[in-house]
């Protein structure tokens, strides 16, 4: 394992490059469907799809396109400090390590657009509900997303902030690794059990 992620001193900071790969396979292949459909020109739904699958597509790869170009804030830093994190076009948050009451890894299950998602071996940070009412909470269910569910999870009293490996650059290992060595260095409270 790469000792950045066992040097609690250090700071790590987690971009999206891993996440915009995954957007920018999803924008080609819209475009590729949208051109697949005007070739095919059979009827105006056909063509509408195909517009819509071109309009899509476009917008997904220049906003992935810009963000190459002027990168963004990173989604996640972890420094002696505590666990900063962002979400895109909505918040960015600090959880100061004093703030932690555990660190754990678990299985989450969530919906997406009516489907059933599971996410395996998920770091995640247990605070309490009142800070994450008073810091995390965003008030608005058109701002919170389609993904609330499976980031932030109620569990025998406290909030589980989750720490999504899959789009961080990453291994589940090295991010559980990295926030409890941090977490033992600089938390300041009483620690329940580690999941």
């Amino acid at each position: 394992m790469d000792p950045k992620f066992t040097d609690a001193k250090l700071t790590l900071s987690f971009g999206r490059a891993k996440l915009a790969r995954k957007m920018l396979f999803l924008g080609l292949l819209s475009l590729a469907a949208g051109i697949f459909l005007l070739w095919l020109n059979d009827d105006w739904q056909t063509l509408f799809m195909g517009y819509l699958g071109l309009g899509i597509g476009l917008l997904i790869c220049g906003y992935e396109f810009h963000r190459f170009f002027n990168p963004p804030k990173p989604l996640l830093v972890l420094s002696p400090e505590g666990v900063r994190m962002r979400i895109e076009l909505v918040k960015e948050y600090l959880i100061p390590w004093s703030e932690v009451r555990e660190v754990g890894s678990t299985d989450i299950e969530g919906t997406f657009r009516g489907q059933r998602l599971k996410f395996n071996n998920v770091t995640y940070v247990g605070v309490t509900r009142s800070f994450y009412e008073r810091v995390i909470y965003v008030d608005n269910w058109f701002m919170r997303g389609p993904g609330w569910d499976t980031n932030y999870i109620p569990a025998e009293g406290l909030v589980r902030v989750a720490l999504h490996h899959e789009i961080l650059p990453a291994t589940a290992e090295e991010l559980r690794t990295a926030v409890e060595t941090r977490w033992k260095a600089f938390g300041k409270t009483a620690r329940g059990p580690a999941a």
